[in-house]
């Protein structure tokens, strides 16, 4: 399913956090990062890329609402007059520059999975040469998956003299508590921002800017 946002977990994971159409959130973890960017190629976070349809950044790089719109934003690349023009062997040393990679075990290697010359231009290659061109760099720059997780969602909270005491979830447990809501935080499962309060750990929405999800919106007051 294609995703409508995305953006990394914290400032301190290399998740990456999805969201889709109805608001249900979504986080990539482990892998590799072309993987949990859905960008087979690596592509650094620009106005091309999001032009190519990028709904987000992580880690610098883009993040793409599914692999096939990655995979096409790199074959487009390949096809700007930034290096269409280029040989195979100069697109390598644009794209995977020394001063961050083997440049020349990657040519090598670009050689050997799709058997074209590195003096060919970029530009002379047929659809089909173009695609194992696309595959192979796929390959070098490793696209390794790691799990996907659906987050738990809250839908409704239930307040005791202005304060949040429990909450309604969507995976089928119905209300719980305080205590177990913040241990689902806790693990990575609830789609909150777990906050530290004076009398402990409470919750708070994930920012979307849609002020019916804040928390203290939806809370109902306990009869």
């Amino acid at each position: 399913m294609p995703y409508v946002s995305a953006r990394k977990r914290n400032s301190k994971s290399l998740d990456v956090l999805y969201t889709d159409d109805a608001g249900k959130a979504f986080v990539r973890h482990g892998g590799s990062r072309a993987w949990r960017n859905n960008n087979p190629g690596n592509i650094r976070k620009s106005s091309f890329a999001t032009a190519q349809g990028a709904i987000g950044e992580a880690g610098g790089f883009a993040v793409f609402p599914d692999y096939q719109t990655g995979r096409q934003a790199l074959k487009a690349l390949l096809k700007t007059e930034t290096y269409k023009t280029l040989t195979i062997e100069d697109a390598v040393k644009r794209y995977a520059p020394p001063k961050e990679n083997a440049t020349d075990a990657y040519a090598k290697n670009l050689k050997k999975l799709t058997g074209l010359e590195g003096t060919t231009k970029l530009g002379d290659l047929k659809d089909a040469q173009l695609d194992a061109v696309v595959s192979a760099i796929e390959k070098l720059e490793g696209t390794i998956a790691g799990t996907e997780t659906p987050l738990i969602k809250i839908v409704g909270a239930i307040s005791e003299h202005g304060r949040i005491v429990a909450y309604e979830l969507d995976d089928g447990s119905g209300v719980v508590g305080r205590d177990k809501a913040v241990s689902l935080a806790r693990a990575g499962l609830l789609d909150a921002v777990l906050v530290a309060g004076r009398s402990g750990f409470y919750l708070r929405a994930r920012p979307d800017e849609v002020q019916l999800n804040n928390l203290d919106v939806m809370a109902a007051e306990a009869a």
